[in-house]
């Protein structure tokens, strides 16, 4: 299980399925408390995207991507990478992080970040 302990949702895993000229497939299992939840997300350009549209169905979050950024936190091949994410919920703006050496999986993990933003703001 990834993610901060007191942290609402939490990644399980997740599975992506991306080719050339094809839409992508996630499939994105959540935690939240002892309930494990799962979502499929074929929409978007890439599997960013659709793991975006796989953690808005899961959660029921809607949410405005307004900056994503990735970049390598450290150096050479085993980099580690960091993805920063910036999205707009009912007029607000919430940041989120997320560290590992699978940028896909950064990414969900900044998601979530934002997220748990969201769930403890209201």
């Amino acid at each position: 299980m990834h993610g901060l302990p007191d942290a609402e949702w939490s990644l399980v895993h997740y599975d992506v399925q991306s080719r050339t000229d094809h839409a992508p497939l996630v499939r994105l299992p959540l935690r939240r408390g002892d309930e494990e939840l799962t979502a499929e997300s074929d929409q978007g350009d890439g599997p960013i995207d659709a793991a975006f549209w796989a953690c808005e169905k899961i959660t029921g979050i809607k949410m405005v991507c307004k900056d994503f950024q990735a970049r390598s936190a450290t150096i050479g091949r085993d980099a580690l990478g960091e993805a920063s994410i910036e999205v707009e919920h009912n007029g607000t703006t919430y940041r989120g992080r997320g560290v590992s050496t699978d940028t896909v999986e950064a990414t969900v993990l900044a998601l979530l970040n934002a997220v748990n933003r969201i769930v403890h703001a209201r």
